[in-house]
């Protein structure tokens, strides 16, 4: 079946180990790693975003538009907070290369 190509929502799992301890079993589960962004965005979104917003010239509002399009409902203000984010992360790093 085709499907055409747009944004998705994933379900994340998490491994989860009982572990006898004694009379009673612990329940753990596997850390996850450390993500660049702390925001709900996965970095492939915030890259299409970045993408539109700087290397298109597209406003936020535009973007917002296309995405609720998708169903996908992502508001400008996390837009603008992932853009930023994005932007102090690669100045920092092209100042330490100084």
């Amino acid at each position: 079946m085709y499907q055409r190509g747009a944004f998705a929502v994933l379900v994340k799992r998490v491994a989860q180990y009982e572990v006898p301890v004694g009379d009673a079993t612990t329940v753990w589960a596997v850390p996850s790693p450390r993500t660049v962004f702390p925001a709900r965005g996965c970095t492939a979104a915030i890259a299409h975003v970045v993408t539109s917003k700087l290397g298109l010239g597209t406003p936020h509002f535009r973007l917002e538009q296309a995405l609720a399009d998708q169903d996908m409902a992502l508001d400008r203000g996390t837009m603008s907070r992932d853009v930023e984010h994005a932007g102090n992360g690669s100045r920092g790093s092209a100042r330490k290369g100084r």
